[in-house]
């Protein structure tokens, strides 16, 4: 108990801590200092030392504050094999934060809609499923890609990590030929998903 009036300091730039107006008093009492400690929306841990005073009699106590965030951000998987054919890919991201997509230019293979590509901030934890198409692959060999998922401010990133097949058709229905002394013509049919010569 104390039998001074006193005030409460709460630092300046911490408005995310407020007090509700009390009366002072002079009587020797317990009293209970109640401080209301908003959400953490900062991407970051935060701290603040609020004072209990009374400038008159020098008395003093202080209370640390501390508000931890935690980041979600996490995929269900983030390895992926797509066909030579290409197809979709949905990448599943549990997350509180904003997120951007970014899709290196060496990856033009790899597209989605614009619209998939950021997403505002949340409160809550939720899952957003992130499609990626895959266009086919005619590129003549396997290929892969990386697809980064970030909030640069939360410090929070994964990679997906995309691969496609490509397999070689190259095929002749015959491999012999007799062809009459007088000469003559030779004729092959070659089925084949890769350029040749002959």
């Amino acid at each position: 108990g104390r039998n001074v009036s006193y005030d409460v300091k709460i630092p300046d730039g911490c408005d995310w801590i407020t007090r509700p107006a009390t009366s002072k008093t002079r009587a020797i009492q317990t009293s209970t200092v109640e401080l209301k400690v908003a959400e953490n929306k900062t991407y970051k841990d935060r701290e603040a030392v609020v004072v209990i005073y009374n400038e008159d009699a020098g008395a003093e106590a202080k209370i640390t504050i501390s508000q931890p965030f935690t980041t979600t951000f996490k995929v269900d998987n983030n390895s992926f094999e797509v066909e030579m054919e290409g197809g979709n890919v949905t990448v599943n991201l549990e997350s509180n934060v904003s997120y951007k997509v970014s899709i290196p230019d060496s990856c033009n293979w790899i597209t989605m809609p614009t619209a998939s590509r950021t997403r505002q901030k949340t409160r809550a934890t939720g899952t957003s499923a992130i499609v990626f198409r895959v266009s086919e692959n005619t590129s003549y060999k396997e290929r892969d890609g990386v697809v980064t998922i970030s909030n640069k401010e939360a410090g929070a990133e994964v990679k997906i990590y995309i691969h496609q097949k490509f397999k070689t058709t190259f095929t002749v229905d015959k491999n012999e030929a007799k062809v009459a002394m007088e000469g003559g013509t030779v004729t092959a049919n070659v089925e084949s998903n890769i350029p040749y010569e002959v």
